[in-house]
């Protein structure tokens, strides 16, 4: 069987970008979780996802990476 599994890299896209007067943050497609906590907490703000560094952002926005 031939595996046609399609991989995007998507670290470059690593960027956080925090608001804190809105208390909103945009974050690109190659995050880690570890990223948007490290630059949320500069600002006093936190995240409302569990506590996993190295679990990129976009997959658990998705689902968490469920299927």
């Amino acid at each position: 069987m031939v595996d046609d599994t399609l991989l995007i890299d998507l670290h470059r896209f690593n960027t956080v970008e925090v608001d804190p007067v809105a208390q909103t943050c945009k974050v690109g497609g190659g995050c880690r979780l570890g990223d948007v906590d490290d630059e949320m907490q500069k600002y006093g703000l936190a995240v409302t996802f569990g506590h996993a560094p190295s679990t990129g952002a976009g997959g658990l926005t998705l689902n968490g990476g469920h299927g």
